[in-house]
Parts: structure tokens; C-alpha cells; sequence
């Protein structure tokens, strides 16, 4: 499913649009619903932190890192 989310893919991410509005309409007509385990997972993943300015992050000291990482 990842490879197909790509704006590139067959399908310009077409599968994944419709799998989010069977899951959104599945929810709404209370046909499904979230694992709270699964709920746990997705907030777990969401930034605890705004999100630094453009200019801010460039020089940031733990993003100088990451690029020294892959470099």
C-alpha cells in the first residue's frame, strides 16, 4: 500500500484516498472503529513540538547531526 500513496504511482495515490473514505464513511455509519492499541500507535506518532521555522531548522544542532549521519 506505501508504494502506492506515491503521487508518482499508478494511480497518483488514487488506492489509499479510497481505503482512508471506506475506512472515514465505515466509521460514520459505526461499521468500524479504531484498535485502541492502534489509536495509541497514531498519537504516538504525532510531533510533541511545533514545528521549527525553515531557517531555525538548517541549523538546528540535532538536524546538523542527522545530515552528519547519512553524509
Amino acid at each position: 500500500m506505501c508504494n502506492q500513496s506515491l503521487p508518482s504511482a499508478e494511480g497518483g495515490g488514487k488506492a489509499v484516498d479510497e481505503l482512508i473514505e471506506g475506512l472515514t464513511e465505515a466509521q460514520v455509519k459505526g461499521q468500524w472503529q479504531a484498535l485502541e492499541a492502534s489509536e495509541a500507535r497514531r498519537r504516538a506518532l504525532l510531533p510533541s513540538t511545533p514545528a521549527l521555522a525553515w531557517d531555525e531548522l538548517m541549523v538546528h544542532p540535532d538536524y546538523m547531526q542527522a545530515l552528519d549521519w547519512i553524509a
